[in-house]
């Protein structure tokens, strides 16, 4: 994985910033009709039981979500490719973007260590363990980084170069 920053389209990185909850989803988005004005978060985006809620901690374009015994807990992630990640706003209680990200696990190397101790511990509500999380965390837990994959451009905008 490189250390290189990621570049998150500003709405997407605004929200991922100021907050500390977003969702998850391994299915495709429910069709809106395009005549309609954009619903309230009340109105579900995906099917019923697709969705999970979690915390993470945001860095440089990436989403860094720590899974395992004990911790937060979505069945398959760590064995998915991609992943669509649902941000909403505080402020507004509205959806911001819906983006597919890869997924990748963390080695459990010295980057490991930092993004645990230095991003996450602060992040996780009612940590009973501290900063000692970080040992707990490594022995039990994987942390899974999701990169906001770039919206695909339809063919026609396209440009073609020609030699």
């Amino acid at each position: 994985m490189s250390s290189a920053t990621y570049a998150s389209p500003l709405p997407l990185d605004a929200a991922l910033s100021k907050s500390t909850i977003a969702w998850l989803s391994f299915a495709e988005p429910l069709q809106r009709d395009p005549q309609r004005p954009a619903a309230p978060v009340k109105v579900p985006r995906y099917e019923a039981h697709t969705e999970w809620p979690i915390w993470y901690g945001y860095e440089d374009g990436r989403v860094y979500v720590l899974v395992g015994p004990g911790e937060q807990q979505v069945p398959g992630l760590t064995q998915a490719a991609s992943v669509h990640l649902i941000a909403r706003s505080k402020e507004k209680r509205s959806e911001v973007a819906d983006v597919e990200c890869t997924v990748e696990t963390l080695p459990k190397d010295a980057r490991w260590d930092e993004i645990a101790r230095d991003l996450l511990v602060g992040r996780r509500l009612n940590l009973k363990d501290g900063d000692a999380a970080v040992n707990r965390w490594k022995n039990e837990c994987e942390i899974v980084v999701l990169t906001p994959l770039p919206p695909v451009a339809p063919v026609e905008d396209m440009a073609v170069v020609t030699g």
